[in-house]
């Protein structure tokens, strides 16, 4: 026995290894360890100074495009009328960029994060410098400029605050796009033109350019310069490259002597004599050039002009705009390449990159409005998270061992490079600088010439041509127009929006009725009651689509009613209540129920004043037209516009279920004002005491389809099957409000109503009238085995005058299947018959569900209403 099993357990193991041997082993991406939180094996503290060493050339290459910007944009921000030195602009610029980077290492919550002044403003904040007196003392016009810069820096910074803390980031979404690229367009003409003239030196006159050779080799260095870097981007498609473009271009002007060549000429360098576009000044004049905070160190409070101040504000709101449009284009960009998933291979699971988890667009938003905060305490202009930078750092960074950020080094590389930033800016050419300037500025102006190659809307061509030029001649009209012609464009669009759908496929309520009263709707249902539903915004634009299509259904049903009318036609339900009555002789009356006209408005997201004013009218003229309007259950928000604005005239607000359900009891009330009647059939009676009502109840009970031909007569046998299940069945008097069975009762029989009227209930909601001719009990006796044999309604005697039933116990119907195998299978298909109606009605609400050409929503059904359906008891 023990050799035996030692050989089984052998064979076991050997199995067992066999398996292991036959994994296939895939080879899949190893992680960094940043992304997998793995630890560093070596010592904590060189772990952590081995993390924040290898951002070191990360944060030195941010912060030389930090410094590149600073000089070639921070020089624009100041006239030269002003009289301050090229420098006063640039210590402005890059306090913006410390201050903006310092605040994404505290609040942001994306390692990537890289800040930088907003280069989109730099056409705004010109004019708000040009407010200021040139012949103000130098302390005066620094302590204004710098308090209406902190004023702009404080809007922008409480705009977004408030934005990102109260989860509002999506209303920046709503901007129209194609006005930030018209905007960028003219932001980026500004951008060429600043350029040309910051390469020229100052002089781009017509009368300059003709008699100055100089400046005209200038500007044609600076064109090929701007040519030369397009196509080391275009080639290389890295920042890196640009940076290093510019820098040997740099030294390349530093060595011409070295090659024999002459020197530039104090033209071609910054503070060197150039005139105009804010690189000249005196150096002498103004004290805050030898100081590292700049115009900072010419604060004084009492020197500031409070009336400049007040005079800029609306360039400050629209700075407002302007960096919420570039604001919210940069973030949704950013997000987008921080949470693209990395290409797999096949049967490889994606993987996220760290960042896809930690990048909360509001959370971004609060940080930039911090940011901008900060940048209003130390007197510099907005800033905000630039795409290309914050790409690059994304990109340079990942793979890094550690979670260290290059953030931190930023700030302190920058903040060192305020020290000497005056001395490179005045070593770099000015055609470097504004090739450099053109360069970014096309760019921008090439966003819009792609929209006009990618769009074919006429009016998204003609914004990104028009505005630019408009913002060329006033920055803020351009931009105002664009806003007003996006707005006039969507107003029209969305009036035009089909967002109103008439519904012609006759849908029922999905409450159980008898067969009489189905009767009644299927003659009259689809034809007078008529649901419209909205989908979308009810306002000025767009409620004329509904009255015309309210005001089409009233005038189609109004023609119907009277050809009807004139002709004197009674129909098929005329006939059969006719047929049901107690006096045979009486004549046909034509049946003119009630029409509605049901208004769904569950997909509705709004609704203003002027809508409501408007269903007012819509419902009087419905009514009279003889038909009513009636509302189902919209949102809350609409709802309480609803009732606010009509003060009760648009009658009380139900669900789609209970509205359809109320439409239809009036028309089967109408078409039976006496209550239920029931088909009188000339038959020979059996013998046994029943009465020719009873067989008549049942008759209608099992063949209620074939019985809506006028003249459908049974037969004697199936009038002598109706007598054998009637001496078969047990009969019971219900009392009025006596309780047949209560919910969670043992489902022991089934029944059939042969007069009188009862409710069946479900959680105290009526769920199905029953009526002489209704069967009830049946399917929660025949599933008991699924359903746990319990019953989950109520049914309740109504009828003041008391109700009669006829029970088919359990035993009976057993028995049923062997003694009389043709009443049990006539008494089946009839409850089967009565179950697809009912499916089929519950379909009807649901088989257009998630689909945006459906009638109706599958959601339309409200919470009260919902345990209506597909009870069947």
């Amino acid at each position: 026995m023990a050799s035996e099993w030692q050989s089984r357990r052998a064979s076991l193991m050997t199995r067992r290894s066999s398996c292991k041997v036959a994994v296939d082993i895939k080879p899949v991406d190893v992680p960094s360890p940043e992304e997998t939180g793995t630890r560093c094996p070596r010592p904590r503290g060189i772990c952590i100074a081995s993390s924040f060493l290898s951002r070191l050339p990360i944060a030195a290459f941010l912060t030389i495009l930090a410094d590149v910007t600073a000089a070639s944009f921070g020089s624009l921000i100041l006239p030269a009328a002003l009289g301050f030195s090229s420098s006063a602009g640039v210590h402005l610029f890059l306090l913006s960029i410390i201050v903006g980077q310092a605040a994404a290492c505290l609040f942001s919550r994306f390692p990537y994060a890289t800040a930088g002044a907003t280069l989109e403003l730099v056409p705004l904040l010109v004019p708000i410098a040009e407010l200021i007196d040139p012949a103000l003392p130098v302390a005066a016009r620094a302590s204004t400029l710098i308090a209406t810069y902190s004023m702009t820096s404080a809007l922008v910074g409480t705009l977004h605050t408030c934005v990102g803390r109260c989860k509002l980031g999506g209303i920046f979404r709503c901007i129209p796009l194609i006005v930030l690229k018209a905007a960028l367009g003219g932001v980026g003409l500004f951008m060429v033109v600043e350029g040309l003239e910051t390469g020229s030196g100052g002089e781009m006159e017509w009368g300059a350019l003709v008699g100055n050779p100089g400046t005209q080799i200038r500007i044609a260095c600076t064109l090929v310069l701007i040519c030369a870097l397009a196509a080391v981007q275009w080639l290389v498609r890295s920042p890196i490259a640009g940076v290093l473009f510019l820098a040997a271009a740099t030294l390349l002007a530093h060595a011409l002597p070295l090659v024999g060549l002459p020197k530039l000429d104090q033209h071609w360098w910054f503070g060197g004599g150039g005139e105009g576009g804010g690189e000249g000044g005196d150096a002498d004049a103004d004290p805050s050039a030898s100081s590292p905070l700049g115009l900072l160190s010419q604060l004084s409070f009492g020197e500031v002009q409070w009336a400049v101040v007040l005079s800029a504000l609306p360039y400050s709101l629209s700075c407002c705009l302007v960096h919420s449009l570039v604001t919210i284009t940069d973030l949704v960009s950013v997000e987008a390449v921080a949470t693209a998933r990395p290409a797999s291979r096949q049967g490889e699971t994606e993987r996220p990159p760290p960042a896809a988890a930690s990048f909360d667009l509001d959370r971004e938003l609060s940080s930039i409005g911090m940011a901008n905060l900060f940048a209003a305490c130390v007197g510099t202009i907005p800033n905000y998270v630039q795409l290309s930078p914050s790409v690059a750092n994304m990109s340079l960074s990942r793979g890094l061992r550690g979670r260290a950020r290059a953030g931190p080094w930023v700030v302190l590389f920058a903040a060192c490079s305020t020290l000497v930033v005056s001395d490179v800016a005045a070593s770099v050419p000015r055609a470097v600088v504004g090739a450099y300037m053109a360069h970014m500025g096309i760019g921008f102006m090439g966003e819009g010439l792609e929209t006009i190659r990618r769009t074919n809307d006429t009016v998204d061509k003609l914004l990104v041509v028009v505005v630019p030029l408009l913002m060329a001649c006033n920055f803020l009209s351009g931009l105002l127009f664009g806003l007003i012609v996006s707005l006039i464009k969507f107003v029209i669009i969305y009036s035009r929006a089909p967002i109103v759908r008439v519904h012609t496929d006759g849908l029922q309520s999905n409450t159980v009725r008898p067969w009489m009263h189905r009767t009644f709707l299927l003659e009259y249902g689809a034809a007078n009651i008529h649901i419209v539903s909205v989908h979308g915004f009810l306002m000025f634009g767009s409620s004329p689509q509904l009255s015309r299509a309210v005001a089409a259904v009233a005038e189609a049903h109004s023609d119907t009613t009277s050809g009807a009318t004139a002709k004197g036609e009674a129909s098929s339900a005329d006939g059969l209540a006719e047929g049901c009555g107690g006096d045979e002789a009486a004549p046909p009356v034509p049946v003119m129920p009630p029409w509605f006209v049901i208004l769904d408005l569950a997909a509705c997201k709004g609704c203003d004043f002027g809508a409501v004013q408007e269903l007012i009218k819509l419902s009087e003229t419905v009514a009279d037209r003889g038909g009513a309007l009636r509302l189902t259950l919209p949102p809350a928000h609409v709802r309480a516009a609803l009732e606010s604005g009509s003060r009760g005239l648009l009658g009380q607000l139900e669900g789609l279920q209970q509205t359809l359900c109320e439409c239809e009891d009036a028309i089967i009330a109408a078409c039976a004002p006496g209550g239920f009647r029931r088909r009188s059939l000339p038959t020979v009676v059996p013998s046994g005491g029943n009465s020719t009502r009873d067989h008549e109840t049942l008759l209608c009970a099992w063949y209620q389809d074939t019985l809506l031909e006028p003249h459908s007569q049974p037969t004697d046998a199936q009038v002598e099957l109706a007598a054998t299940l009637l001496r078969l069945g047990e009969r019971r008097e219900v009392a009025p409000r006596e309780v047949v069975w209560r919910e969670e009762s043992q489902a022991g029989f089934f029944g059939y109503v042969l007069d009188g009227e009862l409710e069946l209930l479900h959680c105290g909601t009526k769920i199905e009238l029953l009526v002489p001719g209704s069967t009830f009990g049946f399917l929660f006796m025949i599933c008991g085995a699924y359903t746990g044999g319990k019953r989950e309604t109520t049914l309740v005697g109504k009828s003041p005058r008391g109700s009669t039933l006829l029970l088919i116990s359990e035993e009976t119907w057993a028995g049923l299947r062997h003694t009389h195998p043709e009443l049990e299978r006539l008494m089946k298909d009839g409850m089967l018959r009565r179950v697809a109606h009912e499916y089929h009605a519950f379909v009807r609400h649901h088989e257009h569900r998630g689909t945006p050409e459906g009638t109706l929503r599958g959601g339309l059904v409200p919470r009260q209403t919902r345990q209506r359906i597909g009870r069947v008891s």
